[in-house]
């Protein structure tokens, strides 16, 4: 089955996602700009192969999701409030980094607050995948629901 989303919506400070395959994921908006594959944010390979890393200086703008695209069959485009947009998130980068599936991974209570002190340099790149080392994200979260939890008032619009 194809990975592609079925409702995508903003839910407080997360971007909540249900697949088609019936799953969710939740990525928390700061987290999810400083997890940006953008050559500007998460660098681009130089002649070797090896990843320049740019310096990415990020302002509370930088963390305002105003809205977003789908391209095509494969990758949301988001537009941030500082104005960048030029991100283009693949739909099985999106399910990788979802911090749900990594907090089995991690060695944390389950109400130590989730924190999204993960720079674009924690992301490597390898081959043509994204990944993010599985320390660098950790929350345990009780399952919810896109249906029967409501949007907050103002929420954004697909667009």
């Amino acid at each position: 089955m194809r990975l592609e989303p079925v409702n995508i919506e903003q839910i407080g400070s997360e971007l909540a996602i249900q697949w088609k395959d019936g799953t969710e994921t939740f990525l928390p908006l700061r987290f999810l700009r400083q997890a940006c594959p953008c050559a500007a944010c998460g660098g681009e390979p130089d002649v070797l192969g090896d990843i320049v890393r740019p310096n990415v200086i990020y302002t509370d703008q930088s963390f305002e999701l105003r809205g977003w695209n789908q391209i095509g069959g494969y990758a949301l485009q988001l537009t941030w409030a500082d104005g960048h947009n030029t991100g283009l998130y693949p739909f099985d980068y999106l399910r990788r980094i979802d911090p749900r599936d990594r907090s089995e991974q991690a060695d944390e209570s389950p109400d130590q607050s989730w924190t999204a002190g993960v720079p674009c340099r924690a992301l490597s790149r390898r081959g043509d995948r994204y990944s993010s080392p599985p320390s660098a994200v950790s929350r345990t979260r009780g399952a919810r629901s896109l249906f029967g939890r409501e949007s907050p008032a103002g929420g954004l619009a697909r667009r």
